[in-house]
C-alpha cells in the first residue's frame, strides 16, 4: 500500500480492535515477482491467502477487497467458506464479464477526460501491445520481450493514468496514490480463460 489515504481510512479498524493486515499478492506492490510467469494463478493467489490466515490466526476472517481484491476475496470465500466470517467487496466490476451484455458502458475510460484517456493510449506502445498479445501465445516469450522492470513501470503509470475514472468524485483522489500494479500478474493468471478477440 503506498497511500497514505488509504492506510488512514484502515486506522479506525484497528482502534475498533481488529487486527489489520495489507496484502499485497506475490507479483504485486512489495511482493516479490515470479520468475515464471504461468506460476501467476488465481488458485496460488487463493492458496497464498489461506497460508496467511493460517499464518496469523486459527480463527475466520474478515476479507476486505476492491477492484481485483474483490474478485479474489470472492474466489477465496468459494473456495474456504469455513474460514470467512464476512467478505467485503469494493468496485468489484462484474465478476463474470461474458454475461453482462453492456459490459464496457460505464467503464473507468468512459469516466475519464479526453485528455486523460489519451495518456492511457500512448501508454500503449507497440512494444507493450505486442507483450500484451504474445502472453496468450507464449507467456515465457512475453517475458523476455518485456522485462518485468517495463511490465512494473507500465502497469504503475495504466493505473495511475486511469484512477480517477475508478471512483466517484476524482477530484478527491489522494496525490499520493500511486497505481502498483505488475502487467504480467494481471494479464496471466493461468487459471482464468484469455480475453475472446
Amino acid at each position: 500500500m503506498t497511500s497514505e489515504a488509504v492506510v488512514k481510512a484502515l486506522e479506525p479498524l484497528s482502534h475498533d480492535g481488529y487486527d489489520v493486515y495489507l496484502y499485497d499478492q506475490i507479483g504485486g506492490g512489495l511482493s516479490a515477482r515470479l520468475e515464471n510467469m504461468e506460476d501467476y494463478t488465481v488458485s496460488r493467489h487463493v492458496a497464498d491467502l489461506e497460508a496467511i490466515r493460517r499464518q496469523i490466526s486459527d480463527s475466520k476472517v474478515i476479507l476486505v477487497g476492491k477492484s481485483w481484491g474483490a474478485h479474489l476475496v470472492s474466489r477465496y470465500v468459494a473456495g474456504y467458506p469455513e474460514n470467512v466470517a464476512r467478505g467485503v467487496l469494493v468496485s468489484p466490476g462484474p465478476l463474470y464479464p461474458g454475461e453482462w451484455k453492456d459490459r464496457d458502458a460505464g467503464s473507468a475510460m468512459d469516466r475519464l477526460p479526453k485528455e486523460k484517456r489519451d495518456a492511457f493510449y500512448r501508454l500503449l506502445t507497440p512494444r507493450v501491445v505486442t507483450a500484451m498479445l504474445l502472453v496468450w501465445i507464449n507467456p515465457q516469450a512475453a517475458a523476455r520481450f518485456l522485462s518485468q522492470a517495463e511490465a512494473d513501470a507500465f502497469g504503475a503509470a495504466m493505473m495511475s493514468s486511469l484512477i480517477e475514472g475508478t471512483v466517484c468524485d476524482p477530484a478527491h483522489v489522494p496525490d499520493d496514490l500511486r497505481g502498483e500494479l505488475n502487467l504480467w500478474t494481471s494479464l496471466w493468471p493461468s487459471d482464468i480463460s484469455p480475453p475472446s478477440l
